[in-house]
């Protein structure tokens, strides 16, 4: 809710149902509706709900504020007087991750999110494959899911990205500003693709 204030009194873009966009402060206010219904924290509700059902034991919200010797310190170009003299990030992302991102993962873990969601472990099927191929409705028979999506995200000094399809999953981690570890995964699968 601290959130809020930055966004609240700002206008709609488009009336719902009429367009789409990426939208932080949508995340805040779904993870507002998500501690309401659930009346635990988002952060709870992401272990049992995502982390803990896909077996990602190397993701959570770590706090920035702390030392984590397995967690790989940002660096970013942001604010910096030309791109090739970075500095460290720590001072840039939020004391500890919500709704609108700032999770810790693994390259591995995120393999293991793509397998739990074709394999159902996270939604029903038919939510499955409206998540993976972005086509309403579905049948929930439980048979894996071959369509995939790309997933990507960032913040300055942070860069993930995921593809996948068919029987393939490719994850790239960077300790960079974004989008650097998009390119390198869009280029991964489409060699694989091609491959395959």
């Amino acid at each position: 809710r601290d959130f809020w204030p930055l966004f609240s009194d700002l206008p709609l873009l488009f009336e719902p149902g009429e367009g789409r966009r990426y939208s932080n402060a949508g995340y805040i206010l779904l993870g507002c509706v998500i501690e309401a219904v659930t009346g635990k924290t988002y952060r709870d509700v992401v272990r049992a709900r995502v982390f803990e059902p896909a077996e990602m034991t190397g993701s959570d919200f770590l706090a920035t504020d702390g030392i984590h010797e397995k967690v790989a310190l940002g660096y970013t170009s942001w604010e910096c007087p030309t791109p090739a003299i970075c500095r460290d990030n720590v001072y840039l992302l939020e004391v500890i991750g919500g709704p609108s991102g700032g999770s810790y993962s693994t390259a591995e873990d995120l393999r293991r999110f793509d397998d739990a969601l074709r394999a159902h472990r996270l939604l029903r099927p038919a939510w499955s494959r409206w998540v993976l191929s972005h086509e309403p409705g579905g049948s929930d028979e439980p048979t894996r899911i071959e369509q995939a999506a790309g997933l990507a995200g960032g913040a300055p000094g942070v860069s993930a990205a995921l593809e996948s399809a068919g029987d393939y999953c490719v994850v790239v981690l960077a300790n960079l500003d974004e989008p650097s570890a998009e390119g390198v995964a869009r280029e991964l699968a489409r060699a694989l693709t091609r491959l395959l």
